[in-house]
């Protein structure tokens, strides 16, 4: 008999707590409270799932429960968790500016700040994470912290706050412990250190057992160091599971980096289908997968330009800058792609793969550019291997 992973016990025991207060609705004192309880429950069900058509039910929930007369700043919270998730920059906006208590409190602190760094105002999000966390030292507001250091090129104070906010756990606290192991392990994967990376995900795993996101991860590896064979097994097992596009067409990018190019079109053709489908609901989300998707599956210069185009204006971070750079070259537009990627260096993020493209725009643009190709093999030497575009 099989036992049942950690993801999978506690998917049952959120469902059966949904259940239970589904089933309590005679009850007179019920109300408002447990509507309340029901949807945030579903909130973690379609988190820890990646299932965004939930999440889009969960947030016309949210929308009902939300009194504009006399707005409930714990589900403004959640509803501007949801606007991340969906990369909708304007409902995390509004939601802080509906509620002072939400706004001026430590979760509305740490929300704005996140605002600054999608926003690509880095120093103001590093002086806003390091004030919050003076204030309160807790693991998820290190990690905030953690991932910006890292973005900016500050490795080793990344490592050691990431292992600071795994110290804040509790022991009932393992899937927040393992999601932890895996920044740091994309960490060391970024920088080519593959037995570091494998190491974080072990631990991962064996912390917290069964989640789609560990073996999604430690796909990626395989594909990394070689296995291409193993890596599309396991990828093929998390797509059935967890059908996200952006999933798809990292199983059509191993599958054509081994040679397989008949099963990589057809996870080409379904991640597209998907992307397009979830524009056409008026989601932006996908924005930014479209662009690259055009950029480096399709090579069609002229569709990543339309799609980057839009996600830039939304989000104007060192990501959105790059991509609309890197659409514009491969559209033939070197000269116009020269000021976007100047703007993306310029945001202090240091990304190997940031620095490698910027040489190729240089390059292209007539510039000399082996002083940022030089320092991308030092970041990474081992960059040309198979990567996922995250």
């Amino acid at each position: 008999m099989l036992t049942q992973t950690d993801y999978d016990a506690e998917l049952s025991r959120i469902e059966t707590e949904i259940a239970s207060l589904t089933a309590k609705t005679h009850e007179r004192d019920a109300g408002r409270d447990r509507a309340r309880r029901i949807v945030y429950k579903r909130y973690q069900h379609a988190s820890l799932r990646g299932d965004f058509r939930a999440l889009r039910a969960v947030d016309g929930e949210v929308d009902a429960l939300i009194d504009p007369q006399c707005p409930d700043p714990d589900m403004l919270y959640l509803k501007a968790n949801i606007g991340f998730k969906f990369h909708r920059l304007d409902i995390v906006r509004d939601a802080l500016a509906s509620s002072p208590v939400l706004r001026d409190g430590m979760a509305g602190r740490a929300l704005r700040a996140d605002l600054d760094a999608q926003q690509g105002r880095y120093h103001q999000a590093q002086d806003a994470y390091r004030a919050i966390i003076d204030a309160d030292r807790s693991w998820d507001n290190l990690a905030r912290l953690a991932h910006l250091e890292y973005k900016l090129g500050d490795i080793d104070k990344a490592e050691r706050l990431f292992e600071e906010a795994e110290d804040e756990l509790t022991a009932k606290e393992m899937r927040h412990f393992a999601w932890l192991e895996l920044q740091r392990g994309l960490l060391d994967l970024s920088r080519g250190r593959h037995a570091e990376a494998d190491m974080h995900y072990g631990r991962a795993e064996r912390a917290y057992t069964g989640h789609w996101m560990v073996a999604e991860h430690r796909a990626e590896l395989l594909a990394a160091r070689g296995e291409g064979d193993a890596a599309a097994a396991l990828y093929e097992n998390v797509v059935a599971n967890t059908p996200r596009p952006e999933l798809m067409q990292a199983l059509g990018e191993l599958y054509a980096f081994i040679g397989r190019d008949e099963q990589a079109e057809h996870w080409y053709a379904n991640a597209n289908a998907s992307y397009l489908e979830s524009v056409e609901r008026g989601e932006v989300h996908y924005l930014h997968h479209l662009a690259d998707f055009h950029s480096d599956v399709r090579m069609d210069g002229e569709q990543a330009v339309h799609w980057a185009a839009q996600d830039l204006a939304l989000r104007g971070n060192y990501a959105t800058l790059a991509a609309w750079a890197w659409a514009l070259y491969r559209a033939g537009r070197f000269a116009d792609a020269v000021a976007p990627m100047e703007r993306a260096l310029a945001s202090g993020v240091t990304d190997a793969r940031l620095l490698d493209q910027a040489a190729t725009v240089m390059q292209a643009a007539g510039r000399n550019a082996e002083a940022l190709a030089r320092r991308a093999r030092e970041i990474n030497p081992r960059l040309s291997g198979f990567h996922v575009h995250r």
